[in-house]
Protein backbone atom coordinates (compact mmCIF):
# COMPACT_ATOMS: atom_id res chain seq x y z
CA UNK A 1 0.00 0.00 0.00
CA UNK A 2 1.35 3.66 -0.78
CA UNK A 3 1.91 5.97 1.53
CA UNK A 4 1.67 9.90 0.62
CA UNK A 5 3.84 11.99 2.17
CA UNK A 6 0.78 14.29 3.16
CA UNK A 7 -0.34 11.23 5.06
CA UNK A 8 3.05 10.81 7.17
CA UNK A 9 3.08 14.51 8.00
CA UNK A 10 -1.06 14.35 9.09
CA UNK A 11 -0.11 11.27 11.43
CA UNK A 12 2.73 13.62 12.95
CA UNK A 13 -0.06 16.06 13.45
CA UNK A 14 -2.82 13.80 14.81
CA UNK A 15 -0.24 12.12 17.31
CA UNK A 16 1.15 15.01 18.71
CA UNK A 17 -2.66 16.70 19.05
CA UNK A 18 -4.01 13.26 21.14
CA UNK A 19 -0.86 12.97 23.70
CA UNK A 20 -1.26 17.04 23.99
CA UNK A 21 -4.69 16.24 25.10
CA UNK A 22 -4.19 12.45 26.78
CA UNK A 23 -1.00 14.60 28.83
CA UNK A 24 -4.02 17.29 30.32
CA UNK A 25 -5.57 13.64 32.28
CA UNK A 26 -2.50 11.99 33.55
CA UNK A 27 -0.70 12.33 36.67
CA UNK A 28 2.67 13.77 36.91
CA UNK A 29 4.20 10.09 37.72
CA UNK A 30 2.99 8.92 34.98
CA UNK A 31 4.33 11.91 32.62
CA UNK A 32 7.52 11.24 34.46
CA UNK A 33 7.56 7.61 34.02
CA UNK A 34 6.92 7.44 30.41
CA UNK A 35 9.38 10.24 29.37
CA UNK A 36 11.71 8.47 26.87
CA UNK A 37 14.66 8.87 29.63
CA UNK A 38 17.17 6.93 28.29
CA UNK A 39 17.33 9.15 24.97
CA UNK A 40 17.27 12.22 27.15
CA UNK A 41 20.06 10.63 28.62
CA UNK A 42 22.56 10.44 25.85
CA UNK A 43 20.53 13.17 23.75
CA UNK A 44 19.28 10.78 20.96
CA UNK A 45 16.82 12.78 19.36
CA UNK A 46 13.27 11.38 20.04
CA UNK A 47 10.74 13.40 18.27
CA UNK A 48 10.03 14.76 14.47
CA UNK A 49 8.04 17.63 13.47
CA UNK A 50 8.30 16.68 9.60
CA UNK A 51 7.76 14.32 7.51
CA UNK A 52 11.16 14.64 5.95
CA UNK A 53 12.89 13.62 9.56
CA UNK A 54 11.33 9.99 8.94
CA UNK A 55 14.49 8.80 7.18
CA UNK A 56 16.81 8.91 10.36
CA UNK A 57 15.31 6.02 12.02
CA UNK A 58 15.26 3.48 9.25
CA UNK A 59 17.81 0.83 10.42
CA UNK A 60 18.87 2.59 13.09
CA UNK A 61 20.23 1.17 16.84
CA UNK A 62 22.19 -1.49 15.15
CA UNK A 63 24.07 -0.07 12.38
CA UNK A 64 27.33 -0.81 13.04
CA UNK A 65 28.79 -3.33 10.35
CA UNK A 66 30.52 -5.45 12.97
CA UNK A 67 27.00 -5.75 14.66
CA UNK A 68 25.46 -7.27 12.01
CA UNK A 69 27.61 -9.62 11.37
CA UNK A 70 28.06 -10.79 15.19
CA UNK A 71 24.57 -11.61 14.71
CA UNK A 72 25.02 -13.67 12.21
CA UNK A 73 26.80 -15.83 13.74
CA UNK A 74 24.24 -16.06 15.96
CA UNK A 75 21.94 -17.35 12.95
CA UNK A 76 23.52 -20.55 11.58
CA UNK A 77 19.83 -22.38 11.78
CA UNK A 78 18.14 -20.14 8.65
CA UNK A 79 15.59 -22.06 7.04
CA UNK A 80 14.20 -21.73 3.68
CA UNK A 81 11.03 -20.26 5.07
CA UNK A 82 12.93 -17.84 6.80
CA UNK A 83 14.83 -16.89 3.46
CA UNK A 84 11.23 -16.36 1.59
CA UNK A 85 10.16 -14.43 4.69
CA UNK A 86 13.79 -12.03 4.49
CA UNK A 87 12.99 -11.52 1.30
CA UNK A 88 9.93 -10.11 1.57
CA UNK A 89 10.53 -8.08 4.39
CA UNK A 90 13.55 -6.88 2.83
CA UNK A 91 11.86 -5.34 -0.12
CA UNK A 92 8.89 -3.75 1.97
CA UNK A 93 11.70 -2.06 3.86
CA UNK A 94 13.97 -0.98 0.75
CA UNK A 95 10.85 0.22 -1.16
CA UNK A 96 9.08 2.26 2.02
CA UNK A 97 12.08 3.77 2.27
CA UNK A 98 12.64 4.42 -1.68
CA UNK A 99 9.05 5.52 -2.04
CA UNK A 100 9.34 8.11 1.08
CA UNK A 101 12.16 9.75 -0.69
CA UNK A 102 14.69 9.03 2.12
CA UNK A 103 18.54 9.96 2.53
CA UNK A 104 19.59 6.46 3.10
CA UNK A 105 17.56 3.95 1.26
CA UNK A 106 18.30 -0.02 2.34
CA UNK A 107 16.82 -3.26 2.93
CA UNK A 108 17.30 -2.47 6.87
CA UNK A 109 19.86 -5.34 7.01
CA UNK A 110 21.03 -4.56 10.75
CA UNK A 111 17.94 -3.75 12.65
CA UNK A 112 16.36 -6.39 10.40
CA UNK A 113 18.79 -9.14 11.13
CA UNK A 114 18.57 -8.68 14.61
CA UNK A 115 14.65 -8.68 14.59
CA UNK A 116 15.14 -12.76 13.04
CA UNK A 117 17.01 -13.62 15.97
CA UNK A 118 14.64 -11.85 18.23
CA UNK A 119 11.29 -13.71 16.02
CA UNK A 120 13.56 -16.98 16.17
CA UNK A 121 13.77 -16.95 20.04
CA UNK A 122 10.37 -16.33 20.53
CA UNK A 123 9.19 -19.44 17.97
CA UNK A 124 12.25 -21.80 20.03
CA UNK A 125 10.67 -21.41 23.41
CA UNK A 126 6.85 -20.37 22.94
CA UNK A 127 4.07 -22.01 21.21
CA UNK A 128 2.64 -18.96 20.49
CA UNK A 129 -0.79 -19.50 18.78
CA UNK A 130 -1.25 -17.39 15.77
CA UNK A 131 -4.65 -15.63 17.01
CA UNK A 132 -2.71 -14.64 20.60
CA UNK A 133 -1.37 -11.11 20.74
CA UNK A 134 2.11 -10.75 20.99
CA UNK A 135 2.76 -7.77 22.39
CA UNK A 136 6.07 -5.93 21.93
CA UNK A 137 7.14 -2.69 24.25
CA UNK A 138 10.07 -0.60 22.61
CA UNK A 139 10.06 -2.02 19.04
CA UNK A 140 12.36 0.71 18.07
CA UNK A 141 11.88 0.52 13.69
CA UNK A 142 9.32 -2.19 14.16
CA UNK A 143 11.01 -4.73 12.05
CA UNK A 144 10.08 -7.84 14.47
CA UNK A 145 6.74 -6.73 13.98
CA UNK A 146 6.88 -6.40 10.37
CA UNK A 147 8.38 -10.24 10.61
CA UNK A 148 5.64 -11.40 12.46
CA UNK A 149 2.89 -10.35 10.73
CA UNK A 150 4.05 -11.25 7.56
CA UNK A 151 4.26 -14.87 9.09
CA UNK A 152 0.37 -14.15 10.40
CA UNK A 153 0.96 -13.57 14.00
CA UNK A 154 -1.07 -11.20 15.56
CA UNK A 155 0.76 -8.09 17.00
CA UNK A 156 0.41 -5.17 19.27
CA UNK A 157 2.87 -2.58 19.86
CA UNK A 158 2.98 0.37 22.42
CA UNK A 159 6.11 2.61 22.01
CA UNK A 160 6.80 5.80 23.86
CA UNK A 161 8.87 7.55 21.45
CA UNK A 162 6.92 9.83 18.76
CA UNK A 163 9.70 9.30 16.57
CA UNK A 164 9.89 5.52 16.20
CA UNK A 165 5.91 5.25 16.66
CA UNK A 166 5.31 7.45 13.86
CA UNK A 167 8.05 5.53 11.87
CA UNK A 168 6.62 2.07 12.81
CA UNK A 169 2.93 3.12 12.28
CA UNK A 170 3.92 4.68 8.40
CA UNK A 171 6.18 1.30 8.34
CA UNK A 172 3.13 -0.53 9.32
CA UNK A 173 0.54 0.68 6.88
CA UNK A 174 2.67 0.74 4.09
CA UNK A 175 2.93 -3.42 4.63
CA UNK A 176 -0.22 -3.94 6.07
CA UNK A 177 -3.31 -1.52 4.89
CA UNK A 178 -6.55 -1.79 6.66
CA UNK A 179 -5.08 -5.36 8.68
CA UNK A 180 -3.27 -2.38 10.92
CA UNK A 181 -4.69 -0.36 13.78
CA UNK A 182 -2.68 2.62 14.53
CA UNK A 183 -4.18 3.18 17.98
CA UNK A 184 -4.94 6.69 17.74
CA UNK A 185 -9.11 6.14 16.61
CA UNK A 186 -10.44 3.42 18.62
CA UNK A 187 -8.67 0.57 19.79
CA UNK A 188 -10.81 -2.46 18.28
CA UNK A 189 -8.08 -4.49 17.54
CA UNK A 190 -7.18 -5.88 14.50
CA UNK A 191 -4.38 -8.39 13.43
CA UNK A 192 -1.57 -5.71 12.82
CA UNK A 193 -1.75 -2.82 16.22
CA UNK A 194 -0.80 -0.34 17.99
CA UNK A 195 -1.15 0.80 21.60
CA UNK A 196 -0.42 4.95 22.19
CA UNK A 197 1.71 4.93 25.60
CA UNK A 198 -1.03 6.91 27.30
CA UNK A 199 -3.62 4.27 26.73
CA UNK A 200 -1.18 2.24 28.05
CA UNK A 201 -1.59 4.17 30.81
CA UNK A 202 -5.57 3.56 31.41
CA UNK A 203 -7.23 2.78 34.53
CA UNK A 204 -7.17 -0.68 35.62
CA UNK A 205 -6.01 -1.66 31.58
CA UNK A 206 -6.57 -5.40 30.59
CA UNK A 207 -5.42 -6.00 26.90
CA UNK A 208 -7.34 -8.68 26.08
CA UNK A 209 -6.06 -11.68 24.46
CA UNK A 210 -2.16 -11.58 24.67
CA UNK A 211 -0.50 -14.68 24.74
CA UNK A 212 2.97 -13.28 25.18
CA UNK A 213 4.96 -10.01 25.91
CA UNK A 214 8.43 -9.30 24.39
CA UNK A 215 10.75 -6.19 25.65
CA UNK A 216 14.13 -6.15 23.98
CA UNK A 217 17.13 -4.15 24.33
CA UNK A 218 15.05 -1.86 26.69
CA UNK A 219 14.16 -3.25 30.30
CA UNK A 220 17.11 -1.25 31.63
CA UNK A 221 16.32 1.88 29.38
CA UNK A 222 12.81 2.17 30.87
CA UNK A 223 11.94 4.51 33.89
CA UNK A 224 11.46 2.19 36.88
CA UNK A 225 7.62 3.21 37.03
CA UNK A 226 7.54 2.51 33.25
CA UNK A 227 8.29 -1.18 34.05
CA UNK A 228 6.41 -1.30 36.62
CA UNK A 229 3.24 -0.26 34.93
CA UNK A 230 4.37 -3.36 32.40
CA UNK A 231 4.02 -6.10 35.05
CA UNK A 232 1.00 -4.84 36.32
CA UNK A 233 -0.53 -5.07 32.83
CA UNK A 234 0.84 -8.10 32.42
CA UNK A 235 -0.94 -9.42 35.57
CA UNK A 236 -3.90 -7.76 34.93
CA UNK A 237 -4.01 -9.57 31.12
CA UNK A 238 -2.68 -12.91 31.67
CA UNK A 239 -3.40 -15.85 33.56
CA UNK A 240 0.14 -16.82 32.73
CA UNK A 241 2.09 -13.79 32.33
CA UNK A 242 5.34 -13.88 30.65
CA UNK A 243 7.54 -11.19 29.14
CA UNK A 244 10.68 -12.41 26.86
CA UNK A 245 14.16 -10.23 26.10
CA UNK A 246 16.92 -10.53 24.28
CA UNK A 247 19.31 -8.52 25.96
CA UNK A 248 18.14 -5.95 28.76
CA UNK A 249 19.47 -2.77 26.82
CA UNK A 250 21.52 -0.10 28.27
CA UNK A 251 21.98 0.17 32.08
CA UNK A 252 21.17 3.90 32.52
CA UNK A 253 18.06 4.19 34.74
CA UNK A 254 16.89 0.53 34.97
CA UNK A 255 19.17 -0.28 38.39
CA UNK A 256 19.56 -3.45 39.03
CA UNK A 257 18.49 -2.80 42.77
CA UNK A 258 15.22 -1.05 41.62
CA UNK A 259 14.22 -4.03 38.74
CA UNK A 260 14.82 -5.89 41.88
CA UNK A 261 12.75 -4.59 44.28
CA UNK A 262 9.91 -4.09 41.38
CA UNK A 263 9.80 -7.73 40.13
CA UNK A 264 9.51 -9.05 44.34
CA UNK A 265 6.54 -6.32 44.64
CA UNK A 266 5.03 -7.60 41.81
CA UNK A 267 5.69 -11.79 42.19
CA UNK A 268 8.04 -12.16 39.39
CA UNK A 269 11.11 -13.13 39.07
CA UNK A 270 13.76 -12.85 36.46
CA UNK A 271 16.30 -15.74 34.70
CA UNK A 272 18.45 -16.67 32.08
CA UNK A 273 17.17 -19.16 29.80
CA UNK A 274 20.15 -18.76 27.73
CA UNK A 275 23.10 -15.91 27.29
CA UNK A 276 21.37 -12.54 26.83
CA UNK A 277 17.83 -13.97 26.79
CA UNK A 278 15.87 -13.57 29.83
CA UNK A 279 12.44 -14.41 30.36
CA UNK A 280 9.95 -12.79 33.35
CA UNK A 281 7.74 -14.70 34.78
CA UNK A 282 5.03 -14.88 37.61
CA UNK A 283 7.26 -16.66 40.44
CA UNK A 284 7.10 -17.95 44.44
CA UNK A 285 10.45 -17.13 44.42
CA UNK A 286 9.94 -13.35 42.82
CA UNK A 287 12.77 -11.24 41.69
CA UNK A 288 16.32 -11.55 39.66
CA UNK A 289 16.96 -15.00 40.28
CA UNK A 290 19.89 -15.81 37.87
CA UNK A 291 23.03 -16.02 40.46
CA UNK A 292 24.21 -19.54 41.57
CA UNK A 293 23.07 -19.05 45.07
CA UNK A 294 19.69 -18.17 43.50
CA UNK A 295 19.42 -21.18 41.23
CA UNK A 296 20.54 -23.53 44.07
CA UNK A 297 17.23 -22.41 45.70
CA UNK A 298 14.90 -22.98 43.51
CA UNK A 299 16.45 -26.35 42.66
CA UNK A 300 15.66 -27.11 46.25
CA UNK A 301 12.26 -28.96 47.12
CA UNK A 302 9.46 -27.10 48.31
CA UNK A 303 9.94 -26.72 52.11
CA UNK A 304 13.86 -26.13 52.41
CA UNK A 305 13.19 -23.62 49.46
CA UNK A 306 11.36 -21.35 52.13
CA UNK A 307 14.50 -22.09 54.41
CA UNK A 308 16.92 -20.36 51.27
CA UNK A 309 15.18 -17.84 51.01
CA UNK A 310 15.28 -16.53 54.13
CA UNK A 311 19.15 -17.41 54.19
CA UNK A 312 19.17 -15.03 51.82
CA UNK A 313 17.55 -12.33 53.23
CA UNK A 314 19.85 -12.68 56.08
CA UNK A 315 23.31 -12.69 53.82
CA UNK A 316 21.54 -9.58 51.96
CA UNK A 317 21.14 -8.00 55.43
CA UNK A 318 24.53 -9.08 56.35
CA UNK A 319 26.05 -7.05 53.28
CA UNK A 320 27.40 -10.51 52.91
CA UNK A 321 25.16 -11.10 49.38
CA UNK A 322 23.98 -8.04 47.47
CA UNK A 323 22.44 -7.15 43.80
CA UNK A 324 25.90 -7.36 42.46
CA UNK A 325 26.09 -10.48 42.89
CA UNK A 326 23.37 -11.35 40.36
CA UNK A 327 24.77 -8.58 37.62
CA UNK A 328 27.93 -10.23 36.93
CA UNK A 329 25.73 -12.57 35.40
CA UNK A 330 24.09 -11.01 32.66
CA UNK A 331 25.77 -11.43 29.74
CA UNK A 332 25.78 -9.55 26.67
CA UNK A 333 26.90 -12.25 24.24
CA UNK A 334 27.10 -10.21 21.42
CA UNK A 335 29.27 -8.13 22.40
CA UNK A 336 31.76 -11.60 22.81
CA UNK A 337 31.07 -12.19 19.50
CA UNK A 338 33.24 -12.58 16.72
CA UNK A 339 31.62 -11.04 13.50
CA UNK A 340 31.43 -13.68 10.97
CA UNK A 341 34.05 -13.55 8.26
CA UNK A 342 32.34 -15.78 5.67
CA UNK A 343 29.71 -15.19 3.53
CA UNK A 344 25.98 -15.79 4.89
CA UNK A 345 23.06 -16.26 3.66
CA UNK A 346 21.30 -13.33 4.37
CA UNK A 347 24.44 -11.56 2.78
CA UNK A 348 23.00 -12.37 -0.87
CA UNK A 349 19.27 -11.31 0.27
CA UNK A 350 20.59 -7.59 1.06
CA UNK A 351 22.96 -7.05 -1.41
CA UNK A 352 20.72 -6.13 -4.02
CA UNK A 353 19.25 -3.36 -2.12
CA UNK A 354 22.56 -2.35 -0.14
CA UNK A 355 25.58 -1.66 -2.45
CA UNK A 356 28.10 0.70 -1.09
CA UNK A 357 25.04 2.73 0.86
CA UNK A 358 26.87 2.94 4.43
CA UNK A 359 23.65 4.07 7.24
CA UNK A 360 24.88 7.91 7.52
CA UNK A 361 25.00 7.65 11.73
CA UNK A 362 28.04 5.24 10.45
CA UNK A 363 29.26 7.26 7.67
CA UNK A 364 29.42 10.26 10.52
CA UNK A 365 31.53 8.29 13.02
CA UNK A 366 33.82 6.96 10.07
CA UNK A 367 34.63 10.72 8.92
CA UNK A 368 32.88 9.80 5.17
CA UNK A 369 30.06 12.51 5.76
Amino acid sequence: MEIKNSDIQQLIEVYNNKENQAKEYLPNTVLEAFQVVTFQAIGWPSRINNKKELWRYHDTMHSHPDRYRRYLNLLSDISQEDIKLMEKASEIIYNFSKNNDFIYCSSGKNALTVALYQKKIIEKYFDVPRNKLIFEIGPGCGYLGLLLGLSGYSYIAMEACQAFYIYQSSLFRYAFGSDYNDGLNDNDYLKINHMTWWDFNSRNLKIENIGLATCNHAVRELHPSAFNRLLTVMKNSCDVPKIISEDLGQDVCGHLSQLDRNLCQQGFSMKSISQGIYLFEKSNIPGLNISNLSKLIQALPSPLRKIGLISKKILRKLKIYTINNESKYLLHPISYLKPLKTKHILDSVYDKYEGNNLPPDLSWELGDW
